[in-house]
């Protein structure tokens, strides 16, 4: 009797092969999962960052350069700024509106400038971002601080937002 050839795998081999190669591709899908969803919450960062910088770099530039002499708070979401040149800006703070089914209703805002020509700052467009309630303008000595909380579900903690200038800085 003629003895077959025995270089072939078998369906149990190829069985067990398969099976690895599938928990190989499994653990890798789920490695490539959990680096998109980090670079995901730095995007959200780099973005909440940003708008930070921006914004701090626009107040600063005003309360340093014009020189801040006196700010008026109207309540703790709205204060008007006096410079040494006899202008006045106001910020309003208008935090994001929820409602019950945590639907945003209204997006939150900083609105900055002149009392007729304020400008709008818009929190990044980014889903479940929200400005907080505990955002506000408050007097602390010889210096004004505004602090804003930004909440996003990827943050383990809101992300704070604090501008502080002196008031009545001299440069000489």
């Amino acid at each position: 009797m003629k003895r077959m050839n025995q270089k072939g795998i078998t369906s149990i081999e190829l069985l067990v092969s398969f099976i690895l190669i599938s928990t190989i591709v499994v653990s890798m899908f789920n490695m490539i999962m959990n680096y998109k969803n980090e670079e995901q919450i730095e995007s959200i960062e780099n973005q909440v960052i940003q708008y930070e910088n921006n914004l701090q770099k626009l107040l600063q530039d005003d309360f340093i350069k014009k020189n801040l002499v006196s700010v008026q708070l109207t309540d703790d979401k709205n204060a008007i700024f006096q410079f040494l040149d006899g202008s006045t800006t106001q910020l309003q703070i208008t935090p994001t509106v929820v409602s019950e089914e945590e639907d945003v209703l209204e997006r939150g805002k900083i609105q900055y400038g002149e009392s007729s020509s304020m400008l709008e700052y818009a929190i990044p467009n980014i889903a479940d971002l929200t400005l907080t309630e505990d955002s506000k303008v408050l007097i602390d000595g010889e210096f004004v601080q505004i602090t804003l909380y930004l909440e996003h579900p990827n943050f383990e903690q809101p992300y704070r937002v604090r501008i502080t200038s002196p008031i009545n800085y001299n440069n000489g």
